[in-house]
Formats: structure tokens, C-alpha cells, sequence
């Protein structure tokens, strides 16, 4: 199993990736689900501090409410996961065309919510590494 340092620089790597997307409006669909991955990695990341290795979507979030639920900030965290898990899924499966403003929203708000809110987890249990630390 990955280890929390594992998950965070394949988090890093995956945000450093939407970073060189040249023109993100064109590809709006592969924004938000490479911001989903960012966001799968963090949330991996902080469950593996807990011994905890989801290997279904449903898992994760079952794993992380029933741990992080009494954290302060965790709803939003939470809606704002399941906001980028929702429009991952309908980028990949439904044939929807993604609106670019859904991915710069996703992108400017809800991603950078999701970071900071694991960031802050991690770095309360002593598991935030430099690299994420950084980004």
C-alpha cells in the first residue's frame, strides 16, 4: 500500500500536470478529472496516516467521514470533494461537455479548498511532507 508521502507527491506530480495544460478551456473535461486525481491522492494521503487504504471511491469518503467528521472544516471539504467527484464522473462517463467555467471553478475553488483542508490535517498529525507543504 502507498504511503502518505507516496500519495502526497503523486498529488503534487498530478497538480503539476493541470499546470502545463496549455489551454484548459479546450479541455475542460481532462481539468476536472485530473483535479479529481489531485484530490483522490490527498484524501489517500491523510487516510494513510490512519492505516486506512480505500480502493473504491465510496470507501474514501465512508473512510473520511467516519474519522474527520468532528474536524473543523470538514463540511466543506466534503462538498466541495463531491463536487469534483460529480463532475469527474459526468467528464468520464455521461458524454456531457463540460462548461470551462465549471473546470476554472473547480480548479480556483474547490481544489484549493480541498488542499488546504488536508494540508491542515496532515500537518496537525506531524505527516505533512515538503513537497506538499510547498504546493
Amino acid at each position: 500500500m502507498p504511503s502518505s508521502e507516496e500519495h502526497q507527491n503523486k498529488a503534487v506530480h498530478n497538480k503539476e500536470f493541470l499546470e502545463e495544460v496549455p489551454f484548459p478551456e479546450k479541455y475542460a473535461d481532462w481539468t476536472i478529472v485530473v483535479c479529481f486525481y489531485v484530490a483522490v491522492h490527498l484524501a489517500d494521503a491523510l487516510l494513510a496516516t490512519d492505516n486506512e487504504h480505500p480502493e473504491r471511491h465510496p470507501d474514501r469518503m465512508y473512510h473520511l467521514q467516519r474519522i474527520y467528521r468532528p474536524q473543523p472544516g470538514f463540511p466543506r471539504f466534503r462538498r466541495c470533494y463531491r463536487e469534483i467527484e460529480h463532475l469527474a464522473h459526468t467528464a468520464r462517463y455521461s458524454g456531457q461537455t463540460i462548461a470551462p467555467d465549471e473546470a476554472t471553478s473547480t480548479s480556483d475553488d474547490h481544489l484549493p479548498a480541498i488542499t488546504k483542508w488536508i494540508k491542515q490535517q496532515l500537518k496537525r498529525k506531524g505527516f505533512l511532507r515538503p513537497t506538499l507543504s510547498s504546493a
